[in-house]
């Protein structure tokens, strides 16, 4: 798995106008499915997204 993080996004109102934050997950998805598996708001605009590729099950690292 391999962990991306986005942040100083578009502002957040709700959260004290602080500016949104991703987090990209990038794993291997044996299914053969490629794309988006999840995407969840963990918390006001912190974001936690789930992105799944056969091809990554190819390198040694995943």
């Amino acid at each position: 798995m391999l962990a991306v993080r986005y942040t100083e996004g578009t502002t957040c109102e709700i959260n004290s106008n602080q500016p949104r934050e991703t987090v990209v997950y990038y794993v291997c998805d044996e299914r053969g499915s490629d794309g988006i598996l999840n995407f969840e708001e963990v918390s006001s605009c912190y974001y936690e997204i789930i992105v799944g590729s056969r091809w990554l099950c190819k390198l040694p690292a995943f």
